[in-house]
């Protein structure tokens, strides 16, 4: 049962980071200016657009589409891999990247 667990766990892990170099999700290195980061923000929400959102400090984008808008600097994100909502504050966001 263990061994299938850890099977498992691996081929979900060769998965997400296969569909991570694919899309070229974890790409940009560099960081957008906050107010390019409150435009995309805005505009992906407007247009229902699958983003990818880095974050300061991690390591990894996530992947999704902003469904609510709840302050001028905080936004909901619906995260596409875990099935849930998320908090973003764009002052955490350093590059936010359209994805379709």
């Amino acid at each position: 049962m263990d061994m299938q667990k850890s099977t498992l766990s691996r081929v979900e892990e060769t998965i997400r980071s296969s569909y991570r170099q694919i899309f070229a999700i974890d790409e940009p290195a560099v960081e957008m200016p906050q107010n390019q980061v409150n435009l995309f923000a805005e505009r992906a929400l407007q247009q229902h657009m699958m983003v990818g959102v880095t974050f300061r400090n991690q390591e990894h984008s996530v992947v999704g589409r902003f469904t609510h808008q709840l302050n001028a600097s905080t936004y909901l994100l619906h995260d596409q891999a875990k099935n849930l909502d998320q908090l973003v504050p764009l002052a955490q966001c350093t590059f936010i990247q359209r994805l379709d």
